[in-house]
């Protein structure tokens, strides 16, 4: 795998504007994504996620604004990009799924037209050959390749089935980066996890970058390369997934995976993290997580940590006390 850099994201900063004012949604996200690599975003709802895949594409809506930061794909920066530019990238170059497929599909057009549109329009193909290649998408995802099934609309496709349209709608042109926001989320477990394994098959059969955004850090526990942690619009902690997994050390990290069943916790009670998260008008000062967290001191809650590099490179955490063990309850 090269080792150039394909997404570098930097000291990112959204807000939006609000009844109550205005309130940062990003607050400062740095993000590294490298060719082919399967890069997961992980936190709650209302961590960042989304904001982070909309700055991207810059999809956000009128009420937000980016405040500071860059966003660099293939170096050069994607928020200064003009828009006839920027609308031959997206689609051609970056591709995203959304998290809701009924409301970014058309649910009165044909399926097989809302691919082959977007076929003609990056790759020139003809109706004829953009049809050929739009069947051979369906059975690429695990659609029916029959006529009958390509001429249906949406609404007679099931959860599932309408979230292999649109992955195969974002992999339609090949892109060099694909951002899947929470694919899965509103699908049964074992639908989860047959949506989760296509996309890491198609993006070794393809060789293109990944990020894949959840909440739901056991999904990719075997499929991600890296991991970041995201909460309350900043990432906290950033590993490849292994060195995460075996020695995570922001304290929010270890109650999340503490609180993953498994088959070498039976019998045992389940960790928990106490409280709720903040939501983007409500952080409080210094260390976003230090009311939920069992370490916390006061400077903790005067500062805010930086994300600093470990002693096991590329381990990246944003604590004043990583790795160190939990009082006795």
């Amino acid at each position: 795998m090269s080792q150039d850099v394909l997404l570098d994201i930097k000291d990112l900063a959204v807000e939006f504007s609000a009844r109550r004012g205005r309130f940062q949604a990003l607050r400062g996200i740095d993000l590294t994504l490298l060719p082919g690599q399967f890069h997961a975003l992980v936190g709650e709802s209302g961590a960042g996620k989304t904001v982070t895949a909309f700055t991207i594409l810059r999809l956000l809506p009128d009420s937000a604004r980016v405040v500071q930061g860059c966003v660099s794909f293939q170096h050069h920066d994607l928020l200064s990009m003009s828009g006839d530019v920027l609308c031959n990238v997206r689609g051609r170059e970056i591709s995203m799924i959304f998290q809701e497929s009924a409301k970014y599909l058309n649910p009165s057009m044909r399926a097989d037209r809302q691919i082959m549109e977007s076929v003609r329009f990056h790759l020139g193909y003809s109706d004829k050959a953009a049809w050929e290649y739009t069947r051979d998408l369906f059975a690429k995802v695990g659609l029916p390749p029959d006529r009958e099934t390509l001429a249906r609309c949406p609404l007679e496709f099931s959860g599932g089935m309408r979230q292999r349209l649109m992955i195969a709608m974002a992999i339609a042109c090949t892109p060099l980066l694909l951002i899947a926001d929470e694919p899965a989320t509103a699908l049964n477990a074992g639908t989860q996890k047959q949506i989760t394994g296509l996309l890491r098959k198609i993006r070794l059969e393809s060789g293109m970058a990944l990020l894949y955004m959840t909440h739901n850090i056991g999904l990719v526990r075997y499929s991600a390369d890296y991991i970041s942690i995201i909460y309350a619009g900043k990432i906290i902690e950033s590993a490849p997934a292994d060195i995460l997994f075996e020695e995570p050390l922001h304290p929010y990290t270890r109650l999340l995976l503490a609180c993953i069943p498994g088959w070498n916790k039976r019998g045992r009670r389940l960790g928990e993290i106490r409280g709720a998260s903040p939501g983007p008008g409500d952080i409080p000062p210094g260390c976003a997580f230090h009311p939920r967290c069992p370490l916390a001191q006061p400077n903790c809650r005067e500062t805010v940590p930086p994300l600093v590099r470990m002693k096991k490179a590329p381990h990246r955490c944003a604590c004043f006390y990583p790795g160190k063990e939990f009082p006795q309850a």
